[in-house]
């Protein structure tokens, strides 16, 4: 059966970070959509060392991934690359979470329609600007045209 990082969340009670951070620490991509049976065994064994007192680093070692120490157990930085990808999958993944989660919940046509309702005075005004542009001259009347910065414009509504 393959796993979602939302139900790893929920299987093991922990909050999605909480996922990244295994994930990453045992060597899993967290862009990855779903993860095997494997995966899933590793995910548990590595939260059972968590539980029991292993650190993230002492996980990564475990399980073959790059380490942060040096030889004496210090921190270290080495080429960044590392910490570069570290950085751009936990970043990119609370991305996507939270994109996923104002698409599933319709926030981004709620925001857009909240936020036009905040400024109907702006955009009400706006439009009669343009009307009062598009309203046809005196000289214009008569042959069923307005003007628009002097750009001459068709407003004989029959066409349409």
């Amino acid at each position: 059966m393959p796993w979602t990082r939302k139900q790893l969340e929920k299987h093991f009670h922990v909050e999605d970070r909480t996922v990244r951070k295994t994930l990453t620490a045992i060597g899993l991509n967290i862009k990855d959509k779903e993860y095997s049976d494997e995966d899933f065994e590793r995910f548990k064994e590595a939260r059972e060392l968590i539980e029991n007192g292993v650190s993230y680093e002492e996980l990564r070692q475990h399980f073959g991934g790059e380490s942060f120490d040096d030889e004496n157990g210090n921190g270290v930085e080495g080429n960044g690359s590392f910490l570069d990808d570290l950085a751009t999958e936990t970043i990119g993944g609370i991305f996507d979470d939270a994109l996923d989660q104002l698409i599933e919940g319709d926030i981004i046509p709620k925001l857009f329609l909240k936020k036009l309702y905040e400024r109907k005075s702006q955009i009400k005004a706006s439009f009669k600007r343009v009307q009062n542009q598009l309203e046809p001259d005196n000289n214009s009347r008569q042959n069923g045209h307005g003007s628009l910065d002097g750009e001459v414009i068709d407003t004989d509504a029959s066409e349409v």
